[in-house]
């Protein structure tokens, strides 16, 4: 009887492991629709921002039809603008299914991952007619890795002549996506005359332009020809890369188009009734010195001894030495001249000064002539000195 009573308890041990081992399968209703998805759950999709993430989407009915496939991004359904199911536009989420595709589909739905870095979860939810719902899910890491922009020449191009066809050298590698396109921008536009452009000794086609496929992975040391614009003075050339994915980089070069300055410098003009050997200052160098010395462009006016102490500057200049001075009225940054030729287009619309000046204020601007030579002045500063004759004019010289 032992024996008996061991046998049975040894039958019913085995039924119960069978049953818990195909409790999983056994759980699955065959009436309900089922789903897979590319991947595999818990898996992270790592993308660009604004990447299109292409899933494969196998849907199954069970004993109804299917009914509708929904799209989310974490807790929200994702917009419509983002979605493209089957190689179309989607009129809604969820997506209405119809035709064929309520009995089951395999199909590629394309979700635009989001705009910025981040971390979401994308959920794919395919319901039945009787509303019962199954879902898969993947995590998706959206982090920008552009192309690396490494420009090899001077980021200042000083000197550059109108016209002049210039070189600008660059190695770029690439970021998560093959290089895709280069834009040239001059002075913040895209610049549309394509017949003043060139890459890696290549005319463009267009702007932006297509970059060859041998280049896609990055490249060292590639030349992108630029014709310089005809406008004397600063401008900027900007060179964008961008990844077929959509990331981009870019570089900025200043170019001084025109003759190169010969002097940027700030000098002091001293009242001409302070310490001997002052009063004059020498455009050429920037140095102060006499007012009567044979060096000096401009001069201080003195002062009125008629006059209290505290205010007989009269803080007035004039030209010396057979120069000529010319009030700037225009509105200008002393930092914005760059080039010779702005210089002498400032002397050209400037108002001629004969003898002194009107009272002389920070800010002022001037331009002065001596033989050849054309000068800019802006008046930085005024130091007012009531107790004697120090007082002088900060001047900034550009020539």
């Amino acid at each position: 009887m032992k024996i008996k009573s061991y046998r049975v308890i040894l039958f019913f041990s085995l039924v119960l492991l069978f049953l818990n081992a195909c409790g999983d399968d056994m759980n699955i209703d065959p009436s309900n629709p089922t789903i897979s998805m590319t991947g595999t759950a818990g898996d992270t999709l790592r993308v660009v921002p604004n990447q299109q993430i292409i899933f494969t989407i196998t849907a199954v009915k069970g004993s109804v039809d299917l009914n509708g496939l929904e799209v989310r991004e974490g807790d929200t359904k994702a917009a419509i603008n983002r979605i493209v199911f089957k190689g179309s536009a989607v009129g809604g989420n969820p997506i209405l299914l119809l035709g064929n595709d309520r009995q089951g589909f395999t199909g590629e739905l394309k979700v635009t991952a989001p705009a910025k870095d981040t971390v979401v979860t994308i959920s794919v939810i395919v319901s039945d007619a009787n509303n019962v719902t199954v879902k898969e899910t993947r995590i998706v890491k959206t982090k920008t890795l552009p192309p690396v922009v490494t420009y090899l020449g001077t980021p200042l191009v000083d000197g550059a002549q109108p016209g002049q066809v210039y070189d600008f050298p660059f190695s770029v590698s690439r970021g998560f996506g093959k290089l895709s396109l280069l834009e040239v921008k001059e002075n913040g536009i895209t610049l549309s005359d394509i017949t003043r452009l060139s890459f890696d000794n290549i005319a463009f086609n267009t702007n932006p332009e297509s970059i060859l496929p041998n280049l896609q992975a990055g490249f060292t040391n590639k030349k992108i020809g630029v014709k310089i614009n005809n406008q004397t003075g600063r401008s900027t050339y900007t060179f964008i890369f961008t990844d077929e994915l959509g990331a981009s980089a870019q570089f900025t070069v200043n170019v001084n188009v025109g003759t190169k300055l010969d002097l940027t410098k700030l000098g002091a003009l001293l009242n001409a009734n302070g310490p001997g050997g002052t009063g004059g200052l020498d455009l050429d160098t920037g140095n102060s010195m006499g007012s009567q010395d044979t060096l000096a462009e401009i001069k201080d006016e003195g002062i009125d001894l008629s006059l209290p102490l505290a205010s007989n500057w009269l803080q007035k200049i004039s030209a010396v030495n057979g120069a000529e001075l010319k009030r700037i009225i225009q509105v200008i940054e002393f930092d914005d001249i760059v080039v010779k030729e702005q210089i002498l287009n400032l002397w050209n619309g400037g108002f001629p000064v004969n003898g002194a000046t009107p009272k002389v204020l920070k800010g002022d601007l001037f331009a002065v002539k001596k033989g050849d030579r054309y000068f800019f002045l802006q008046v930085a500063n005024i130091v007012v000195t009531p107790a004697d004759n120090s007082d002088k004019y900060e001047v900034n010289i550009k020539w």
